[in-house]
């Protein structure tokens, strides 16, 4: 819609929620700063980053665009996507639909499940070249508080994991 866009999404933890529209063009003195990943990231309370996050900086927009049952195939077409609403910080939390060491037809899967997960994050990782990005790679091990993104933005430490 002209010079705005919004992210609209209609699912089982917000069915009828109100859409927030935010301008394409982004306004140098306001940091723009998406959360991306899965459910974890779909329920994280935006609303309170943003608080939080507003101690810190004059202006800031937290956008979520986290979807449920959304693997790393489909995060890193999101990620493509994001690149044009220039953010300063992607909060990038991901690992839990890609898969378990299950059986699947007698084999194990795992192993290809797993080099597959690499590649996407490569890739995601590669697509968001010119941000920020706070990486968290098992986010079924604990909940993230918005404590540890805001201590990770203020010191402006990129986590992130290393794959051979």
């Amino acid at each position: 819609e002209g010079d705005s866009f919004f992210v609209q999404r209609d699912d089982i933890w917000f069915p009828r929620e109100e859409v927030k529209k935010y301008s394409v063009s982004k306004d140098e003195n306001k940091k723009r700063i998406f959360i991306l990943g899965e459910s974890i990231a779909r329920l994280y309370p935006e609303d309170m980053l943003e608080k939080e996050l507003s101690k810190y900086f004059n202006n800031v927009d937290v956008i979520n665009v986290g979807m449920g049952s959304y693997d790393s195939y489909r995060i890193e077409k999101i990620s493509k996507e994001m690149v044009q609403f220039k953010p300063d910080y992607v909060v990038l939390i991901i690992g839990n639909n890609d898969g378990s060491s299950e059986c699947y037809f007698g084999m194990r899967i795992n192993s290809i499940i797993e080099r597959t997960f690499q590649k996407n994050i490569i890739k995601i990782i590669e697509n968001l070249k010119d941000t920020n990005i706070i990486f968290y790679d098992s986010p079924y091990n604990e909940f993230f508080s918005p404590i540890d993104i805001i201590e990770n933005i203020k010191k402006r430490i990129v986590i992130s994991s290393k794959f051979s």
